[in-house]
């Protein structure tokens, strides 16, 4: 067998001076308190200061959100790091 070609729905995005390959799917980027970066499609997340998270603005609407990468902030506010694609 030999590959001839690969559908891949993937995009390259700049997160803070990084390139990231995330789904087409995902409009929205933000990373939690731990490094954790979310991508979230459709509605941008909501933040929970108490959790120190990013979380979906309707968990009765059916929209995806999923882990993206790691990061290690180097002191960034996570809070600030909310972008739209």
């Amino acid at each position: 067998m030999r590959v001839l070609s690969q559908v891949v729905h993937t995009k390259d995005v700049d997160f803070f001076g990084h390139i990231l390959t995330v789904p087409n799917w995902v409009d929205y980027l933000a990373a939690d308190s731990d490094g954790k970066v979310w991508g979230y499609e459709i509605h941008a997340p909501l933040m929970n200061r108490d959790n120190s998270k990013w979380e979906p603005d309707d968990l009765f609407y059916d929209y995806q959100f999923d882990e993206m990468a790691d990061v290690d902030l180097e002191g960034m506010d996570w809070t600030q790091t909310l972008v739209k694609l």
